[in-house]
């Protein structure tokens, strides 16, 4: 609308100017070397007008010519760039859909295109990485060092290149290196907490965690976990120097902070006992197994007080599993104490339960156990035996990073060096005997 406007004024200036000219036609005359101009003031002024539209076109025909190289020379640049940038994001993409082939054309494209190595840098070393090329990774890993912009991203390539080798020394001093740059990040305070418990360096460990909890790099519920992952393994040395008063004291701490981490709490109610603390230790065992059911907790349940009855030990165990949600684990523990206290036909429920529920080799076990106490029948015990090849395997300490399996919880995975990454889990997987599915199979003489 201002546009208009203005373009209607502008020529309404223009005829208004003709009109006055029309009414005052004056002449001009001009005497210049011997020569003499007559002429109207109309025509002078439309010469005028002529005379500086020429002279804006030969200004702007120069201006073109002056800065002409310049201009196009920028325009190429601008298409470099925007062919580098869509180089470059071609081969993010092909990184993410694993593509190793394409992803190396457009890194080569990218930083022949582009000046800019922080981010061709990155995609160098992914396609490199992607295509197993670990020594080019490694490279453009070490280039990236060389930049302030590019340094924490290398350093982070060659810790995950130097874990993957399997060796902790150069990782922890690459870590360690990170620490200095970007001290809250959160990877580098797991890492570094990682790397330096398994190097036995538990002091700087703690240390590290320290740090990072006081600046918030961690959830305050993963700091416990990891304060009280440290402070188990603490007590576990302590006790190994026979220090009783530090290990109990860690023990009790690393329970209290975490009571799902079923093997500190399993070690603080030893020591408890040994200090004559049942009454505390049994508050411990009831705070873990309604965080985490185990059989190590019932376990150290029945074996609390020394010399009980076995009825006495059943009875304690039955309290702790009083409105227990883990019923399997607590239904296997349950029948091991009925066949210790002699209640084979209350023993024999509890796993045919199971059985049908959740189905196990240790359930089929404990059923071989009970045929050979009920009927002193060893067949049908080897029966039961031949069938649990068949069951789904007993839960079992198994690591959320590689998948391996242990005989016991360590801090660090002995497959892959995986921090705080074993977890109590079932089995995956379908039993192959489909007999095992009827309920009526299960049974003695089924």
């Amino acid at each position: 609308m201002i546009r208009i406007t203005a373009w209607a004024l502008a020529l309404f200036a223009l005829a208004a100017g003709a009109a006055w000219l029309a009414a005052h036609p004056g002449r001009i005359a001009i005497d210049w070397g011997g020569v003499r101009i007559e002429t109207s003031m109309a025509v002078a002024c439309l010469g005028i007008g002529v005379l500086v539209i020429v002279g804006a076109v030969l200004h702007r025909l120069w201006r073109w010519i002056r800065r002409g190289p310049r201009s196009l020379g920028r325009s190429r640049a601008a298409g470099r760039r925007r062919r580098g940038y869509a180089a470059l994001t071609r081969g993010m993409v092909a990184v993410a859909a694993g593509d190793a082939a394409e992803a190396k054309r457009c890194a080569t494209a990218a930083e022949t295109l582009l000046d800019e190595p922080p981010l061709t840098l990155l995609l160098t070393a992914q396609a490199a990485q992607l295509a197993g090329n670990e020594a080019g990774a490694g490279r453009a890993y070490r280039a990236m060092l060389e930049r302030p912009e590019t340094a924490f991203l290398g350093l982070r390539g060659l810790i995950v290149q130097a874990l993957r080798r399997g060796d902790r020394v150069r990782a922890l001093e690459l870590t360690r290196r990170a620490a200095l740059l970007k001290p809250n990040a959160a990877w580098v305070v797991r890492e570094l907490v990682s790397l330096e418990s398994s190097a036995g360096r538990m002091d700087e460990a703690a240390a590290a965690l320290a740090r990072g909890l006081k600046a918030r790099a961690l959830p305050a519920s993963e700091g416990a976990r990891y304060q009280a992952v440290l402070a188990l393994a603490a007590a576990e040395q302590a006790e190994r120097h026979l220090d009783q008063d530090a290990a109990l004291k860690n023990a009790v701490k690393a329970a209290v902070l975490a009571p799902a981490l079923t093997p500190a709490v399993v070690l603080a109610v030893r020591l408890l006992k040994a200090r004559g603390k049942e009454r505390k230790a049994a508050g411990l065992l009831a705070d873990a197994w309604a965080k985490a059911p185990h059989p190590d907790l019932a376990a150290a349940c029945l074996d609390l007080h020394g010399g009980e009855t076995a009825e006495r030990r059943l009875a304690r165990l039955k309290d702790l599993l009083a409105g227990s949600s883990g019923r399997d684990e607590g239904r296997l523990a349950l029948a091991r104490a009925l066949l210790a206290a002699g209640d084979l036909a209350a023993a024999c429920h509890e796993i045919e339960t199971l059985l049908r529920d959740a189905p196990s080799q240790g359930a089929a076990r404990a059923m071989a156990e009970i045929e050979t106490a009920q009927y002193g029948d060893g067949h049908s015990a080897s029966a039961w035996l031949q069938r649990a090849a068949t069951l789904p395997p007993d839960p079992a300490w198994t690591c959320t990073a590689c998948g391996s399996r242990a005989a016991r919880w360590t801090s660090h995975c002995e497959s892959c060096g995986a921090f705080d990454h074993l977890a109590w889990r079932a089995a995956q997987g379908v039993p192959t005997d489909a007999r095992i599915l009827d309920g009526a199979a299960l049974l003695p003489g089924g």
